[in-house]
């Protein structure tokens, strides 16, 4: 009996604890480009996978409260019903959950179609587009404009890692909503995750302002993240593209042969020879030539427009 009652104990002590940390810890506020940078191992890609679902259940519940208030308003008039539509995850490293799909180089370059209230997760953003990538056409002319119209065309949010942000286009750079950096990820009552946070404010092009904690208690202080991880039920596989190093990458992802959590898909910006010297002769031309081009399927009605479901 009294081992049962220090057991007990020992539980709410510990619920305390974990329950006080997870209430000082940093929260992010949704946005619609992130940017998470961090050393290999800070956590970047384990916050930016668990974040993209956190996302994806507040788009959720956005519509769902949309579709109530119009049915509410207009409870006998079905035409004017929202239609319920599937909020769906595409990311370019492979994810355990049924609403993931694989996210492709012809979707950023609006080559392929998006579902509507997407969430975007790009994992190591610089392997495909990085600060050399500048003078891409399609950088400067799709990716730029995928990114600074993803909100208005798909209502989309954007959730992007790599080491540092020096290393992506400064196209991209100069519209990223939020950047954090990450570092110190660590273990903390089994399998809670606690990671250092390091909000980075974007004062001009060249000049950052990273919030540090206060010097006089840094330790105190410190921002951090706190998320619930179990190693069982990761969500994705932290060396997904380790069968890359023997069989080497694919630009396809049809040629891909990985199974499960694994992947050796890459994107890939790189402009054929004939589009980058018709851009280096006629660059407006050209632009107007990608920028024109519509979508090849026919997209799905927007969740704004009146839909009628009394057919």
């Amino acid at each position: 009996m009294v081992t049962l009652f220090i057991l007990f104990g020992a539980a709410i002590i510990i619920t305390v604890i974990i329950s006080l940390r997870k209430l000082k810890s940093y929260k992010i506020t949704p946005e619609r480009v992130i940017f998470l940078s961090g050393i290999m191992g800070s956590g970047k890609t384990l916050f930016g996978v668990f974040y993209t679902f956190v996302l994806r259940s507040k788009v959720r519940m956005s519509l769902w409260w949309k579709r109530f208030k119009v049915r509410f308003h207009h409870p006998f008039k079905k035409s004017l019903w929202l239609k319920k539509e599937p909020v769906y995850v595409y990311s370019n490293i492979p994810l355990k959950s049924k609403w993931y799909l694989p996210l492709t180089s012809n979707m950023l370059l609006r080559k392929e179609e998006i579902h509507q209230h997407p969430i975007i997760f790009v994992d190591e953003f610089g392997s495909f587009c990085n600060q050399y990538d500048w003078s891409n056409p399609y950088v400067i002319e799709q990716l730029t404009s995928f990114i600074r119209f993803s909100r208005h065309w798909l209502d989309a949010y954007l959730i992007i890692t790599d080491q540092t942000s020096d290393s992506i286009p400064k196209q991209v750079r100069d519209r990223l909503s939020g950047e954090y950096h990450l570092a110190r990820c660590r273990k903390f009552f089994f399998r809670w995750r606690l990671i250092d946070v390091y909000p980075i404010q974007h004062i001009t092009d060249d000049t950052k302002n990273v919030i540090t904690p206060d010097d006089s208690d840094p330790e105190k202080n410190q921002k951090y993240l706190m998320i619930y991880f179990n190693p069982k039920k990761a969500l994705y596989d932290t060396r997904c593209y380790s069968e890359s190093y023997y069989k080497g990458f694919v630009f396809d992802r049809n040629k891909d042969d990985s199974v499960g959590l694994k992947t050796r898909y890459l994107l890939d910006f790189e402009p054929n020879k004939e589009f980058t010297d018709k851009y280096k002769k006629d660059k407006q031309s050209a632009r107007h030539e990608v920028l024109e081009a519509p979508l090849k399927v026919d997209p799905p009605p927007a969740p704004s427009e009146p839909v009628n479901v009394s057919k």
